[in-house]
């Protein structure tokens, strides 16, 4: 009996990282995989962000104690320093290693980050990063507007598209995957049990079918099955790349973060500044997804002018995009089966760390249904769990 008629066959429901991560772990362990994916690669979501991926909590490590408690907020962190050590380890030819300058431009901001930087220092995260002046991170990047930063390790650069090709081509060479990929259609999907399987598909046609399924769609995983309307929202982003700067991020710096991680910056071989920034008061209801948002983007477009000293924020020849990522209500991801279906697992909500949770969590949650009896055994899935949203019921 061969694995894959043993395991049965799992879906795997989307092209975000988690998706890919699954595949890439189930592949491995020798279990059949249908991968579903829209196409063409990159519509939306995370392949059209500016490909940087860092251990990252989010917010300030201390706001994250307080809200889940040390230990969770510690398993946090390290699920996003474990994601970027798998995709480094498994793909070193596509894309650099450094570190990250976190920038702050005001005396408040500093202040947050230093008593941050203290708290991640202790164990059980225990992180390495030292702060600095604002004129000592300019000896690492072409900065003019910092008030301080902070230098930190585990940080990983690459191109997003070109990444997932690989990762594409990687998995069609394992005998147990195979890819189905939808050209048209793809907001039409569902994924749902019917009798003993569970199907994908559009409309009354059946596209696939298997024992198991993990959907790991973005923001599109709310409506393919049909559950997390008012849960799973989505989070407009601005990008844009730049002609080649005269001066560039040192060779030991890979991204540039600033403002708690509402913007994001990296520097291409082409000495291109890639920006991103989230604007948190616009909305795709009204802008039309992977609509640009003129207005959110002049504001990138000057903050990120006061930064970087050889870059002076006009549109000419200036390749400008939307992003759409995912999160949801409560700020947390949402990991694990669904409320009464053991059998259909969900990984969305990353946000900006879908290159680093969130392909720590396409692993997990692999494990988890390779071998159910000796799952991971995770605080973090137990807060991130769906069954977080049920109705409570009254003593």
């Amino acid at each position: 009996m061969t694995d894959e008629t043993q395991h049965g066959v799992v879906l795997i429901i989307g092209c975000e990282p988690a998706a890919y991560a699954a595949c890439l772990e189930l592949t491995q362990r020798g279990l059949g995989v249908l991968h579903v994916y829209p196409t063409p690669l990159g519509l939306t979501g995370s392949p059209r962000d500016i490909g940087l991926a860092y251990p990252e909590p989010g917010e300030p490590f201390e706001r994250l104690s307080h809200a889940l408690g040390e230990e969770i907020a510690a398993e946090f962190y390290i699920w996003s320093r474990l994601g970027v050590l798998d995709i480094e380890q498994h793909f070193p030819d596509h894309l650099k290693r450094g570190s990250r300058l976190w920038v702050t431009r005001t005396e408040s901001e500093s202040k947050l980050a230093a008593a941050d930087a203290v708290n991640r220092q202790n164990p059980p995260v225990n992180d390495e990063c030292r702060l600095m002046s604002g004129a000592a991170a300019s000896n690492y990047a072409p900065l003019d507007g910092a008030h301080q930063a902070s230098f930190e390790t585990h940080a990983i650069a690459f191109a997003p598209l070109q990444l997932l090709g690989e990762m594409k081509a990687r998995l069609e060479a394992r005998p147990h995957y195979r890819a189905l990929e939808v050209a048209a259609g793809w907001d039409q999907l569902k994924v749902q049990r019917r009798g003993e399987r569970i199907q994908a598909t559009l409309g009354e046609e059946v596209l696939a079918e298997g024992d198991l399924a993990l959907v790991a769609a973005g923001y599109d995983t709310g409506r393919i099955l049909d559950r997390f309307e008012k849960i799973l929202l989505p989070q407009p982003a601005q990008a844009f790349r730049s002609p080649p700067l005269k001066e560039k991020a040192r060779s030991s710096v890979v991204g540039i973060t600033a403002s708690w991680g509402f913007e994001r910056y990296r520097f291409d071989d082409e000495f291109r500044l890639l920006g991103c920034g989230i604007n948190p008061t616009s909305s795709t209801e009204t802008l039309g997804e992977g609509v640009v948002d003129e207005e959110t983007m002049r504001g990138l477009l000057a903050r990120a002018a006061q930064l970087f000293t050889d870059f002076d924020g006009s549109t000419e020849q200036l390749m400008q995009w939307a992003v759409q990522f995912a999160v949801t209500c409560d700020g947390l991801p949402l990991l694990g089966p669904l409320p009464g279906e053991p059998a259909i697992h969900v990984a969305t909500g990353f946000s900006f760390s879908a290159w680093s949770r969130g392909w720590q969590a396409g692993r997990v949650l692999a494990q988890a249904i390779a071998n159910p009896d000796n799952a991971p055994n995770t605080g973090l899935l137990g807060r991130c769990s769906t069954l977080r949203f049920l109705p409570r019921r009254e003593a």
